[in-house]
């Protein structure tokens, strides 16, 4: 009996840390298993309570899984633009209306006049209050939302 309890105890540490975690948006860790992965939602059991109740978090809110086998999946909206990657998940905040009536997401590409007056396109890779932070081939630029178009590729 003590060797099984040995045992038993020698296990435990490693099967609690065989956990998956998932990290949202908001730097929030939630540790437990992940049940599936839908196009809109992530299903997980958490670890303190893997037998109970089955919660449910909308992928917009995630930023990755890092599973117990290692792998992971990165849900953070990012992109190129030239060579250069972006990392979106660097910059807070999803989506604003600052006029109430245009929506602006990370990730939106846009039109905007640079220092010759000349019209360029960019990424949003990050949005303030005030301006949009506008990644493009001359640089990163922050941006007022009044400077800047939604471009659609038609």
């Amino acid at each position: 009996m003590r060797q099984l309890l040995l045992i038993i105890a020698a296990m435990l540490p490693i099967a609690l840390q065989a956990q998956d975690v998932i990290t949202k948006k908001n730097g929030q860790n939630i540790r437990g298993k992940v049940l599936s992965v839908t196009p809109t939602d992530i299903s997980y059991k958490t670890e303190k309570s893997p037998d109970g109740t089955t919660f449910t978090v909308s992928k917009d809110e995630v930023l990755s899984i890092s599973y117990d086998d290692g792998t992971s999946t990165n849900f953070a909206r990012s992109g190129t633009i030239g060579m250069q990657p972006i990392q979106a998940q660097a910059f807070a905040g999803d989506s604003i209306k600052p006029d109430g009536v245009n929506t602006y997401r990370r990730g939106d590409l846009v039109l905007f006049k640079n220092e010759r007056g000349r019209f360029r396109k960019g990424l949003i890779i990050g949005l303030k209050p005030t301006f949009a932070i506008v990644k493009a081939s001359g640089g990163t630029r922050e941006m007022p939302y009044d400077q800047i178009a939604k471009f659609e590729d038609k």
